[in-house]
């Protein structure tokens, strides 16, 4: 066996040695001296040993290969003119002195990559700290406030769907890389890749471009060494002729297959991540799915069109709806996973695609195709939020040719992946391709000009005739979204004459006939009742109170604080312990002035005053309101700043101490230590103003505030201010359970 692949070897290196061409003869050189003679035995021998122990199925490594210009090795002594042999020629590195070489070190390109790596980690734990500090100190705000359950239920609820939809994901993801590895043909030999097509391409240009080299070196005035030269002799190669090759065969190429597996599984860890983000973010869809009941408690309500129960389409529809868009979502990505593995296994040559390979990609195809199917008769079903017709809702176009439309596609897309799935068995195309066109040709016909067709010819021309009926309906629903379908009809026809004894009758109401308007009166209120420059009118409200047993119609606004306009509120302590709230009113009437010509204060000046008859303010700080949200803490070892005080003495401070229940303890200093990290306020943690039960207010803007407390509801945009029955001033927002999947 020894024997036979010696024999290979030595044939091969004489086909190599025909390729390269003859050596040109050269003086004293028709014969080997001693000496070569020797070296090339020596040679031979080595050779002759390594192929002995050298296994034939091993692969050939990518080696240098220092060739002369005669394609002999350069090793190898030669002498000129029959003169004593040389040694050695000195190996040469490639390129010049300046070529690099050496300049960039394996322990340095490991330096580099340790210290990217440390930067990465050190920003993603970072970021994993300042998330885990948001999350935990909101945690203890919502306790604070008596509304941990909602921060519980939508915390547990987004974690849980995160990990169901991820877990998911990479189960069907990964089990379809998995399945792609096993289903895939081995390598043949025979038929090769496209990536070991290209391999050869390279290596027999390299070849070519060998021999194109050494012919053009021993050809020319300068040439190869021994060549033919100019007039002086033949023309001697230099030193710098001698160039380095380097030639592989394509065994040498490693698989890449198993790395190429590797990236496409961290490809699908990436996507699941985005399912997974995806469902999270769906939590009160899902939710609201959950804990779906019936539109009334009375009967069923249903919508003209379908006969649908309106819960129907709040709850339903959309949690439809999302889990058809995640399942679209998931079988394209596992397509995409499982196609691109495939492609990886097609370029080790051989036939890829095979039978059970196209099963497995048309099934996904054909599932995918499915879910199409189902999207097209949702689609069907929120037509009752179209705006294609005079009204919102289904209109004559609608009923009359899109639903038409919807049914035929979701037929055809049907049969379409029954078909793909059937073509992969029998590589039929034809009857796949013929629906697809047909498919194509009925989303044109049907889903665009036929509808346009019907609006243009049939309802343009007699459009309150066809529209009637839905128009009716747009109406009928509207009124019960809006529960106004108990509301009685009265006519008034506003012909009667104005007597005296009518404006007598209607007393009341020119009585709080409104004078003011709250632009110029919030300004004039900043002017008169303002007192010192930190404090601020937001707003000026409308609201009604009984005022010596009549219901007058009144403009108040509360006096908030503006830190940000104290001059003095410089330090630490005068911005998170001093100065923190507002207080008190101001109340007019809407129809009366002064002689000047300025509103009459029922409620004013500090502290606040109430008129005779008006409700008065016992509790008049302002902690929480419309405009101030900078984070203090009250109950420190300093008192808080209430209001000036003017006396024959001299303007002094008055101060106050927060009674409230409702801020974050600050009785750990582990609490301080969140609350220090979250704010970036190393104060927080230091000071010595921190007593032991003092507390921390933050999330001070109604708008922020009550949006965490009920992200469910819709608030109105104008909170306004109410002097309670203890003489407290709180604020009001109206809220409503709102929602844009009402039918028509």
């Amino acid at each position: 066996m020894s024997d036979m692949f010696n024999d290979f070897l030595k044939e091969l290196e004489r086909r190599r040695a025909q390729a390269d061409g003859p050596t040109p003869a050269r003086p004293h050189d028709d014969e080997p001296d001693d000496d070569e003679a020797a070296d090339a035995d020596a040679d031979t021998d080595a050779r002759d040993d390594a192929a002995a122990d050298d296994p034939g199925d091993e692969p050939v490594p990518i080696r240098r290969r220092a060739r002369s210009s005669e394609g002999r090795p350069s090793g190898a002594g030669r002498r000129r003119g029959g003169g004593p042999p040389r040694g050695p020629s000195a190996s040469r590195p490639v390129g010049g002195p300046a070529d690099g070489a050496g300049s960039i070190s394996l322990g340095g390109i490991l330096r580099r990559m340790g210290l990217a790596a440390f930067i990465v980690m050190a920003a993603v734990v970072v970021l994993i700290v300042g998330f885990g500090v948001d999350l935990w100190t909101d945690a203890i705000w919502y306790q604070s406030v008596g509304f941990d359950g909602v921060f519980w239920t939508r915390l547990t609820s987004q974690a849980a769907l995160f990990v169901v939809g991820l877990l998911a994901a990479l189960v069907i993801l990964l089990l379809n890389l998995w399945l792609a590895g096993r289903l895939a043909p081995p390598a043949d030999p025979e038929r090769p890749g496209r990536l070991w097509a290209v391999a050869d391409r390279l290596i027999e240009a390299q070849r070519q471009a060998e021999r194109t080299s050494r012919m053009s070196g021993g050809q020319g005035g300068q040439g190869g060494q021994g060549g033919p030269g100019g007039p002086f002799g033949a023309g001697v190669r230099s030193g710098r002729g001698e160039g380095a090759t380097f030639s592989f065969e394509p065994g040498d190429i490693p698989d890449l297959v198993p790395l190429a597996a590797w990236a496409i599984g961290g490809f699908a860890l990436l996507l699941a991540l985005g399912i997974g983000g995806a469902v999270s973010s769906a939590w009160d869809t899902l939710l609201l799915w959950t804990n779906r009941v019936p539109f009334s408690g009375t009967g069923s309500v249903t919508d003209p069109v379908f006969g649908k129960d309106i819960s129907f389409f709040l709850f339903e529809l959309p949690f439809f709806r999302l889990v058809q868009s995640l399942i679209n979502g998931l079988l394209l990505a596992s397509l995409a996973v499982a196609g691109a593995r495939y492609l990886v296994a097609a370029s080790r040559g051989g036939e890829v695609f095979i039978t059970r390979v196209r099963v497995h990609l048309a099934l996904i195809a054909g599932l995918y195709l499915l879910s199409v199917a189902v999207g097209y008769q949702l689609d069907k079903f929120e037509l009752v939020y179209s705006t294609a017709g005079v009204s919102v809702g289904v209109s004559y176009t609608d009923a009359n040719a899109r639903f038409m439309a919807y049914d035929v596609l979701t037929f055809l897309s049907g049969i379409a992946g029954a078909l793909l799935v059937g073509g992969a068995f029998t590589r039929w195309l034809w009857p796949l391709g013929l629906v697809a066109g047909v498919w194509f040709s009925a989303s044109l016909v049907l889903g665009t000009l036929y509808p346009e067709a019907i609006q243009r010819l049939t309802v343009d021309p007699n459009t309150y005739a066809q529209e009637e009926r839905y128009i009716a309906n747009n109406i009928a629903m509207t009124r019960l979204a809006y529960g106004l379908d108990a509301w009685e009809t009265k006519p008034y026809s506003g012909d009667k004459p104005l007597t005296e004894a009518a404006i007598e009758g209607e007393a009341d109401t020119f009585r709080n006939a409104r004078l003011w308007d709250y632009r110029p009166l919030q300004t004039t209120l900043a002017q008169l009742q303002v007192v010192r420059q930190y404090y601020n009118f937001v707003d000026v409200d409308t609201d009604r109170y009984m005022i010596n047993g009549e219901l007058r119609q009144v403009m108040l606004s509360g006096r908030e604080l503006a830190i940000e306009r104290n001059p003095d509120a410089t330090s630490w302590v005068n911005q998170r312990i001093i100065y923190t709230h507002g207080i008190g009113m101001a109340m007019v009437p809407v129809n009366e002035v002064t002689r000047e010509g300025q509103p009459r204060l029922w409620i004013r000046d500090l502290p606040p005053i109430s008129t005779s008859g008006v409700p008065p303010i016992t509790e008049p700080r302002i902690y929480f309101g419309e405009s101030d949200d900078h984070y203090v803490i009250v109950r420190a070892r300093q008192a808080e700043f209430d209001y000036p005080r003017t006396s024959s003495e001299g303007v002094t401070d008055e101060t106050n101490r927060w009674t409230g229940k409702t801020g974050v303890a600050l009785d750990s200093t582990l609490n301080r230590l969140l609350f220090a990290l979250r704010f970036k306020d190393l104060d927080l943690l230091i000071s010595d103003q921190i007593r032991a039960d003092s507390q921390l207010l933050f999330h001070r803007t109604l708008g922020e505030r009550l949006a965490r407390i009920a992200p469910f509801l819709a608030y109105d945009k104008d909170p306004y201010l109410v002097i309670d029955d203890d003489g407290g001033l709180v604020y009001v927002q109206d809220a409503y359970t709102v929602s844009n999947q009402f039918p028509n």
